[in-house]
């Protein structure tokens, strides 16, 4: 998917603590610095407003595949924890 490993981005520090500042801010609710938006770096705003729904959104499928499952481990007949569905006959 990626033509290198996604793991070397954390090689570059600058790159990751802009992440972290990223997460915090997102996760707090607060800003880089103190004031409103129109106060913050630009740089600051143009990675907070794509990063902010990429990260609810990555966040909120993590929760579903724990609950759902990804569906692909389901056999024919079972759950996605592996117990089987009871098959009831209906006589008429």
């Amino acid at each position: 998917m990626y033509g290198f490993c996604p793991a070397k981005a954390t090689w570059d520090n600058e790159a990751t603590e802009i992440y972290k500042t990223l997460i915090v801010s997102r996760e707090c609710g607060i800003m880089l610095s103190n004031g409103g938006i129109l106060e913050q770096p630009a740089w600051f705003i143009d990675l907070l407003s794509w990063f902010t729904t990429r990260y609810d959104h990555e966040k909120f499928a993590s929760r579903a595949r724990m609950v759902l499952g990804d569906g692909k481990n389901a056999a024919k007949g079972q759950n996605n924890n592996g117990s089987k569905h009871r098959r009831t006959k209906y006589k008429n």
